[in-house]
């Protein structure tokens, strides 16, 4: 959203940076040991930025070393929902349970990617940072989340791995 609003079929609605579902609690709708499934129903809350009845499922699966996500949009109103979803990894720091502990970001090869970061909006600032990944490997510090996140654009390599050192 820009400036926190929204148009829809020519009604202007509040809308939070990366949309109302990112601060949504979800459902369980199942969990096993090596998948969970989520889900996020309309509600009185939802509908005051998008006036839709709505079914989001959103689940994520282990496959050997590969975390693989899956979302479903389910249309339960009787006219035409217009939606927008951003995927892409992220990682919550600190991990539960891992407050005031060395956290690590380890990258599979030496990548020493540059970053950007959001505006207000939650938007991508076009400036790039110096990296602050040394041969593949950064340790997260508090002041580096000010701006909410830290994007890596391209170059970042096959995977990621994130952890607390000594947990």
């Amino acid at each position: 959203s820009t400036g926190g609003q929204v148009g829809i079929t020519g009604r202007t609605y509040p809308m939070q940076p990366h949309g109302f579902a990112r601060r949504t609690v979800f459902e369980i709708a199942s969990e096993h040991p090596d998948r969970v499934a989520l889900m996020l129903r309309a509600s009185g809350e939802t509908r005051k930025s998008f006036p839709f009845e709505f079914v989001l499922s959103v689940s994520y699966a282990l496959d050997r070393a590969t975390l693989v996500a899956t979302v479903e949009v389910g249309n339960l109103d009787d006219k035409e929902m217009p939606f927008g979803f951003g995927f892409h990894p992220a990682f919550r720091w600190p991990l539960p349970g891992g407050q005031g502990k060395r956290h690590t970001v380890r990258l599979a090869g030496d990548e020493e990617p540059r970053f950007q970061l959001l505006d207000a909006d939650g938007l991508i600032l076009p400036e790039a940072h110096d990296s602050p990944f040394v041969n593949g490997e950064m340790a997260p510090e508090p002041q580096q989340f000010e701006h909410e996140a830290l994007l890596f654009r391209p170059g970042i390599g096959p995977s990621a791995s994130v952890g607390v050192k000594g947990g």
